[in-house]
Parts: C-alpha cells; structure tokens; sequence
C-alpha cells in the first residue's frame, strides 16, 4: 500500500528488504555502516546499561 501511493504521487519510497525487518539490530547496524562510511561521529560520549530491570 504505501509503495502504490508513493509511486501514485511520484514519491520514491525506501524499505528495507523484509528479512532485515524483524531485527532491529540489523537495522540499527546497517544505519551504522552508512553513517561510518559518511564518517559522521558524535561528540557525546556514548554509555550502555546492559543489565537495567524491565
């Protein structure tokens, strides 16, 4: 559905392939690639929790 409206209005619509789409990691490391590869960085640094309570 939304491929069909974006070219119906002449919009170019991006998706990622569906076996990308049931893993965000995947998702997150692909969005990563292209940020290294436009060498984009952050100032703040970055720190992980990885044993918080849900």
């Amino acid at each position: 559905a939304l491929l069909e409206q974006g070219t119906a209005k002449g919009i170019q619509v991006h998706t990622a392939p569906l076996a990308y789409c049931t893993d965000n990691a995947a998702m997150i490391g692909r969005a990563a690639h292209f940020m290294q590869l436009a060498n984009y960085s952050i100032s703040t640094p970055i720190t992980a929790t990885p044993n918080l309570t849900l």
